[in-house]
């Protein structure tokens, strides 16, 4: 199972890297001539590309996916959310940061779509009632409306501060800060699967994960400070590497061991939150997408609790 685990955990950081790159790379494109591709009829989606629409479709799309694997969890406990509309919401709240800076929107990219925001969190609570109530069965109504609700602004909304993050600091920056909030994030659910299995004695929560040990917690918490520090040290050099004249200060050693501390300590309460899901639905993994790893939800519930955080501290640290 380490074996497998290593291998595949390899393919994804290959993966990761890749998008990373290309999303940087792209934004540091004109992309006029690419027109040709199809007689100038492509011209708005080419010109989008450099604006981070590479990486906000691929995290929507991730995210979308793991609004499927919890509904499959929730339908198993017992509810029946509208897992189509949760879905569809929770694309286009992951898509709006990208769209309020697009040229379309003029103006609205000054609010850094705040607003677009907080008007569809807000509609799609209403839809999400019409929607259950549609079925014409009002038995266990008020609690479907509720997953469902819940669903958008758990992945939804929260998801969203991960495409914020690129968009707001654009240039080849938010692409590699996306990059270090989840590398932190991830190396330490590493930490804690290593450090549990090896030095592993004193439970935490046994009722929710057997697994998870206090001393697993430490030292997820240990290799994200090292990480989050390597990695600042990093990103000084990477990003000279590009086009741009003010790529922006990146992180001290101080900034990068709050960073790391502050990912190591509410990223495991994400995995935990899954946990207790899972439990409920007496369901050991959200899918079987990854060998070792399980569905997308296993793999994103850790970013996904600390995109809020992670994005407040980079956008007032960084640039």
């Amino acid at each position: 199972m380490v074996r497998t685990r290593v291998f595949f955990g390899t393919l994804l950081i290959v993966a990761v890297l890749g998008l990373v790159a290309l999303d940087a790379w792209l934004t540091q494109q004109t992309i006029p001539e690419w027109r040709w591709l199809a007689g100038g009829r492509l011209r708005t989606a080419i010109d989008y590309l450099p604006l981070g629409a590479l990486m906000t479709v691929v995290l929507a799309v991730m995210i979308s996916w793991g609004v499927l694997e919890m509904g499959r969890l929730c339908r198993a406990a017992g509810f029946r959310p509208a897992v189509g509309w949760a879905c569809l919401a929770t694309f286009v709240m992951v898509v709006l940061p990208w769209v309020s800076i697009t040229p379309a929107l003029g103006n609205r990219a000054s609010m850094g779509g705040w607003e677009l925001t907080g008007q569809w969190l807000a509609g799609t609570v209403g839809v999400a009632a019409i929607w259950i109530m549609l079925r014409g069965d009002p038995k266990g109504a008020i609690g479907d409306i509720a997953v469902t609700t819940w669903l958008i602004a758990y992945l939804g909304f929260l998801g969203s501060f991960e495409s914020r993050l690129r968009i707001d600091m654009g240039g080849p920056i938010g692409a590699w800060l996306v990059l270090y909030h989840i590398a932190v994030v991830k190396f330490a659910d590493i930490g804690a699967y290593f450090t549990g299995i090896t030095l592993g004695r004193h439970k935490i929560v046994p009722k929710l994960s057997p697994n998870k040990t206090l001393e697993g917690y430490i030292g997820g918490m240990v290799l994200a400070v090292v990480v989050a520090v390597a990695m600042s040290k990093l990103g000084g050099i990477i990003m000279p590497w590009y086009k741009t004249t003010s790529p922006g200060p990146w992180l001290t050693t101080g900034q990068a061991v709050a960073f790391g501390i502050c990912m190591g300590l509410v990223g495991q309460v994400g995995d935990l939150i899954e946990s207790l899901i899972k439990r409920d639905a007496a369901i050991k993994d959200s899918g079987s997408l990854i060998p070792s790893f399980g569905g997308v939800l296993d793999l994103i519930d850790s970013p996904l609790l600390t995109a809020p955080l992670a994005w407040w501290l980079l956008t007032n640290w960084v640039g």
